[in-house]
């Protein structure tokens, strides 16, 4: 049996990397855990409305994290579609009889939004090439912590043993982008 399972645990809300927002971690939990309790399901989950309609009471520890101007959110929800069109929007190739849907679309960082470009576009232009190229490896490097996180959650020792492969893999990554940035 693994330490974790022998000491006892603290634990403490904290945001999670990159999703940090304006109020304190521990009023946030406990407000959700209050929110669970009154709406009595298994599992202590709640439902994305659940916390909506809790929220919307003014004097909520919740409340200022939603945007109540309806037409504000409107278009924020609309912009979340977009979002959710340009992104899952992709093309077929159909090689000797195979067919493989691949992406239409790259998310760039530009002037602090983003903006999607097309995909052969971006492979043909080294800047681009690179911003998508670091996208891609912090969405697996991320992607990394939140699998370790779990599987060390669920004391699965056989997938965590599988992270050093990934961690190579990582680093093979890391090292071909090196090598293409110093070609620019």
């Amino acid at each position: 049996m693994s330490e974790s399972r022998t000491s006892p645990q603290i634990r403490t809300p904290a945001w999670r990397r990159g999703h940090s927002l304006k109020i304190d971690a521990k009023i946030a939990e406990r407000e959700l855990a209050r929110i669970a309790r009154e709406h009595g399901h298994d599992l202590d989950g709640l439902t994305p409305q659940e916390v909506v309609d809790a929220a919307r009471e003014k004097d909520s520890p919740l409340h200022s994290l939603f945007e109540w101007d309806d037409s504000k959110a409107a278009e924020e929800y609309r912009k979340g579609q977009a979002r959710k069109l340009l992104n899952g929007l992709g093309f077929v190739i159909v090689d000797h009889g195979y067919h493989e849907v691949k992406i239409a679309r790259v998310s760039i960082p530009v002037d602090n939004t983003r903006l999607y470009v097309p995909t052969t576009k971006a492979v043909r232009d080294a800047k681009l090439r690179q911003i998508m190229v670091q996208s891609a490896l912090q969405g697996i490097i991320g992607w990394r912590a939140r699998a370790e996180d779990l599987a060390r959650q669920a004391d699965n020792q056989l997938i965590l043993e599988a992270f050093a492969l990934i961690d190579a893999a990582i680093a093979k990554f890391k090292q071909a982008s090196q090598a293409q940035r110093d070609v620019m």
